[in-house]
C-alpha cells in the first residue's frame, strides 16, 4: 500500500514508469517492418518491398488482437494477484494464452482459406500478387 501512495505523490514518475516501457515496446514492434524492409528490399527488390508493405494491415490486425487480449488478461491476473489469489491469477494467465493462440490460429486459418480474396482486398495488382501471397 505504501508503494501506491508514494507513486501518487510523484505523478511524473508514475507517468514515465508506464509510458517508457510502452514506447520501447512499440519501437521494438516497429522494428519488424524495418528489418523486413532492409532484407527484402536489398535481396528481392522494390517489388518484394511493396508486397511486404501491402501486408502490413494483416500483420497489425494480428498484433492488435494479441496486444488486446494480452493486456486484458494481464489486468485480470493483476487483480487476482492483488487480491492474493495466485491460483486464479494463474488461471487467467493460462486462459489468456489459450485464447490468444486459438484466435490467432482461427485468423490464420481464415487468411489461408480466403487468401485470394484477401490479396484482392489488399489491392495487390498482378505484379504484387506473388510477393503478397508469399509474405502472407
Amino acid at each position: 500500500m505504501n508503494e501506491i501512495i508514494s507513486t501518487k505523490k510523484n505523478p511524473a514518475a508514475q507517468f514515465f514508469s508506464f509510458s517508457v516501457p510502452a514506447i520501447l515496446g512499440m519501437l521494438l514492434t516497429s522494428g519488424i517492418v524495418i528489418v523486413d524492409g532492409l532484407f527484402i528490399g536489398r535481396i528481392i527488390g522494390e517489388t518484394g518491398l511493396a508486397g511486404v508493405n501491402l501486408t502490413l494491415p494483416v500483420l497489425y490486425l494480428f498484433m492488435g488482437i494479441v496486444i488486446m487480449t494480452g493486456v486484458g488478461g494481464s489486468v485480470k491476473a493483476g487483480h487476482a494477484l492483488g487480491a492474493g489469489d495466485r491460483a486464479q491469477a494463474g488461471k487467467y494467465f493460462t486462459l489468456t494464452l489459450a485464447m490468444t493462440a486459438a484466435v490467432v490460429f482461427l485468423l490464420t486459418a481464415l487468411c489461408l482459406i480466403f487468401l485470394k480474396p484477401l490479396i484482392s482486398l489488399l489491392r495487390a495488382g498482378e505484379t504484387l500478387r506473388g510477393p503478397v501471397k508469399d509474405y502472407l
